[in-house]
């Protein structure tokens, strides 16, 4: 009986090593292929078929950048300027978050306003506003004057949509893209903070007549954008999702939202659409799995709804 109470006991142990050794294992391939994945990006193509988009904007294309999170792609991010060269845009969205609030960050985030600067030498670039940008607005996370600093480096005339929005114009035809910055208690992790269509009002104004692009960081919100009346919506933030796993999606959002609704791709409400990036980049833990960063291009095509 006592023989057995030993072997027993050697038997949990040894069963506790392996179930640690598998852990160990299973984190090491986590970050392995995590490092893999950070080492390029791809592109991913959407087409969006809408009877509102006006004429002359049919076959507009828009480059879309998100989450960069100071990643570099090359010295200087070369390789992520050169593939925006090949794409030849009529514009560049930038989703948010393309920098980091952290004290220590203030070098890269220098690097990355240049990054941009040299992106506004070459194409019409409508930066939205993400809780990284807002975070270092605020003066969050003790950051000092890194936000001033960061727009000095940025090009004076920049179309930073910050609850503000731009007409576009083409012969006779208009469309608009807007700018969402909301603050920071609706990124809160856990938590969720209704927003409603008033609050979209009150920061963006009622929404004006003809086609609208809202470039809106935080995707949660998909419903309220829509009663808002935007036609397509642009948003980031999720990563993805972090870990994608077949048939069931991104595995956890910002706010530790398990398997969120909207996590990764293209969602449609009522004729609305909203595309979701992935990203580019990631903060701590920098962690991608089955979810290759990514830069978008929109083609606009004037058609029936799909």
């Amino acid at each position: 009986m006592l023989l057995g109470s030993v072997l027993g006991n050697r038997s949990m142990a040894d069963i506790l090593k392996v179930i640690i050794i598998v852990v160990i294992v299973i984190i090491l391939m986590v970050f392995i292929e995590s490092y893999r994945e950070f080492q390029s990006f791809r592109i991913r193509r959407y087409t969006i078929n809408d009877i509102n988009i006006p004429k002359s904007f049919d076959g507009y294309r828009i480059a879309v950048l998100g989450d960069l999170h100071n990643s570099s792609y090359g010295e200087d991010n070369q390789k992520l300027f050169e593939a925006l060269d090949q794409l030849a845009p009529d514009a560049v969205c930038i989703a948010g978050d393309m920098v980091l609030c952290r004290q220590r960050a203030y070098a890269a985030n220098i690097k990355t306003a240049d990054f941009i600067t040299r992106l506004c030498g070459c194409f019409d670039v409508y930066y939205g506003i993400g809780n990284h940008e807002k975070g270092l607005m605020d003066g969050y996370d003790n950051v000092g004057d890194n936000w001033d600093r960061y727009l000095e480096r940025l090009p004076k005339d920049i179309k930073l949509l910050s609850n503000k929005h731009i007409e576009l114009k083409k012969e006779n035809d208009n469309i608009y893209i807007y700018g969402l910055d909301i603050e920071r208690s609706f990124y809160k992790r856990i938590k969720d903070i209704p927003m409603g269509v008033d609050y979209l009002e009150e920061k963006l104004g009622k929404k004006k007549e003809g086609y609208s692009i809202l470039l809106a960081h935080n995707p949660d919100y998909f419903d309220d954008y829509v009663s808002w009346g935007a036609n397509l919506v642009i948003s980031g933030h999720i990563h993805g999702g972090i870990v994608k796993l077949p048939f069931l999606g991104g595995v956890i959002s910002p706010k530790l939202r398990i398997f969120p609704k909207y996590d990764y791709g293209l969602f449609k409400k009522d004729d609305k659409y909203m595309i979701i990036t992935g990203g580019l980049g990631a903060h701590f833990p920098k962690i991608r799995v089955n979810n290759k960063p990514e830069l978008l291009e929109i083609t606009l095509k004037t058609g029936e709804n799909i």
